[in-house]
């Protein structure tokens, strides 16, 4: 990985905002998680950053333990009645484990989830049960944490305003965020270096006009679709940079989605 010094820092200002969203083995590797915080710990020291998470390969696994199997739609986990309080504390695990990860290492971190507050509403995708799409965010309370520089850790879980949790895409989670906060980058960190394309090589740019095109020709597939969407979703308004990584050469290497 590179060191500290990366574009992405180099070329912040003060007052944009980046937000990030962290899955896949990220969340479950020990020495690239603690890596990867230190460089967003750094990275809030230039930008306010707003970091989001899922639960992805401990959710699996969490619900295999109990006995339910795993579904996935469309690249979206189907949600069943049972499934959602595990998922929610799943979460609250992982959410925990960050902020007081990014405590740790010099930064000021705060743990939050979509349903607080209702700041994070959606309509509810019923051929995946509890899974909903966003509707709307109250940027409010996330504003409030940023003016003070401290990290919203925010856990892909939201409403339906009518007292129903459900489970976002924390992909789309992420895009919708980074779209009502108006920010300049938004960052899928993930298990793959970025897209890959039919020879096995890395994408290193993708105009966003091309993104139907790889996904209806199965360039991409699984989990790469909703980040592929939610790219498309972002620099269609007003989000200027999308970067899919692994952050194995930095938080500004992989493939960078562009107008």
């Amino acid at each position: 990985m590179k060191k500290l010094g990366s574009p992405l820092l180099r070329n912040t200002t003060e007052g944009k905002v980046v937000v990030i969203k962290l899955g896949g083995k990220v969340l479950t590797e020990e020495k690239k998680k603690n890596h990867l915080l230190k460089q967003i710990v750094e990275l809030s020291k230039k930008m306010s950053v707003v970091v989001v998470h899922g639960g992805g390969p401990e959710i699996t696994k969490t619900l295999e333990k109990s006995g339910i199997k795993t579904k996935f739609i469309d690249g979206l986990r189907y949600t069943g009645k049972k499934m959602m309080p595990r998922i929610s504390e799943v979460l609250e695990k992982i959410n925990n484990d960050l902020v007081r990860r990014i405590n740790l290492v010099g930064g000021k971190a705060v743990g939050l989830s979509g349903e607080v507050g209702n700041f994070f509403l959606a309509k509810r995708i019923k051929r995946v049960g509890l899974v909903g799409e966003p509707k709307s965010v109250d940027t409010n309370l996330l504003k409030l944490f940023l003016k003070n520089r401290i990290i919203p850790v925010v856990s892909s879980l939201g409403t339906d305003g009518k007292g129903v949790i459900l489970n976002i895409n924390a992909d789309a989670f992420s895009s919708a965020l980074a779209l009502a906060l108006k920010a300049k980058k938004l960052l899928f960190l993930t298990d793959a270096p970025g897209v890959i394309g039919k020879n096995g090589k890395l994408i290193s740019t993708v105009h966003r006009k091309e993104i139907p095109k790889l996904i209806k020709n199965k360039i991409v597939l699984g989990g790469m679709i909703p980040k592929l969407k939610s790219s498309l979703q972002a620099t269609k308004k007003n989000v200027r940079t999308v970067i899919i990584t692994n952050g194995e050469k930095g938080l500004d290497s992989g493939t960078e989605i562009v107008q």
